[in-house]
């Protein structure tokens, strides 16, 4: 049986190490925003307010409020009640997640020629993803053997730098969308792009999924920790959940954008057409333009190439 002071100790260090993994997220944040600024005003400042540029707005500036709460509370937990102060920061965080998951689902639906099928489709089973999670979330108890011990499992106030492990279900949901995003993607490009080059269809899938894999990799290494490691890590990577889901959604808003440039100024050669594309509902008379595959958000006239095969 283990030392009561030792496991005590042990747990101190372990709530510390997630105070300070939370800060580095932070740093992360604010080092990416700055290499990333100039790409934003090129790309983003003075374009029209329409559905994609709130969704990248808030994805992108939603983080810095959450991941600074988060190190308000650890600067300033005493042994007062703070669950409102959690709750809201916990919104904000789910908030900002929910919004970068959007990106990478107008991301596919770009891949998909705007169907309407497909759009509805992911946005039911994003719905329902969000509600299963919620839900598994605050009626299910998980527990491992180690919490019996632990000074921190129990914590009326709600004060502790920790969340409960529960909240990996918030992670799993979020995790297998974007293996159903990343799955249609491929599906896609390899049944109807096979053998098209195309620097805009390049971005669109590689670079994508190069990011999708990170993504995946940190809700994985978030999941590992609230189901194996002592509860005092439980929070290690919570805005690190956050911040990487927005720099990586925002980077491939961003190598769309430039794509787009590049080939409207003819810097490289594009062998599938490109078209206008703002992300805006058309309306029930038009109808919608058949093309095989668009730049994210391309203000470009279509090429006269043939189309791909189907």
């Amino acid at each position: 049986m283990s030392n009561p002071v030792d496991e005590s100790i042990a747990q101190l260090w372990g709530q510390q190490f997630a105070m300070y993994s939370n800060v580095g997220g932070t740093a992360i944040l604010l080092w990416d925003y700055c290499l990333t600024i100039p790409f934003e005003v090129e790309h983003v400042w003075g374009r029209k307010w329409e559905v994609t540029r709130v969704v990248f707005t808030v994805s992108r500036y939603l983080p810095f409020i959450a991941s600074g709460m988060t190190c308000y509370a650890i600067k300033n937990r005493n042994d007062n009640n703070c669950l409102t102060f959690d709750t809201v920061s916990y919104i904000l965080h789910a908030v900002g997640i929910i919004f970068a998951e959007a990106l990478l689902l107008l991301r596919t639906w770009a891949m998909w020629q705007r169907s309407r099928k497909i759009l509805i489709s992911l946005l039911a089973v994003g719905s329902s993803f969000f509600v299963c999670a919620l839900t598994l979330t605050t009626t299910v108890s998980v527990n491992t053997p180690s919490d019996t011990n632990s000074p921190f499992t129990n914590n009326p106030s709600g004060c502790q730098f920790q969340i409960s492990r529960s909240y990996f279900f918030q992670y799993v949901f979020p995790m297998v969308f974007e293996i159903i995003l990343q799955v249609m993607n491929s599906l896609k490009k390899f049944r109807d792009y096979r053998g098209v080059q195309s620097l805009a269809l390049k971005t669109l899938y590689w670079d994508g999924m190069w990011y999708m894999f990170w993504i995946i990799l940190v809700s994985v290494v978030n999941i590992t920790l609230l189901t194996t490691a002592p509860i005092a890590y439980s929070d290690s990577m919570e805005t690190y959940q956050l911040v990487i889901h927005s720099i990586l959604a925002c980077r491939i808003f961003f190598n769309l954008r430039e794509t787009d440039r590049r080939e409207h100024n003819g810097e490289t050669e594009s062998s599938i057409p490109l078209t206008t594309y703002s992300f805006r509902t058309q309306s029930p008379t038009q109808q919608p333009e058949r093309v095989p595959v668009c730049s994210v958000h391309c203000r470009t006239v279509c090429a006269s190439q043939p189309h791909p095969r189907r």
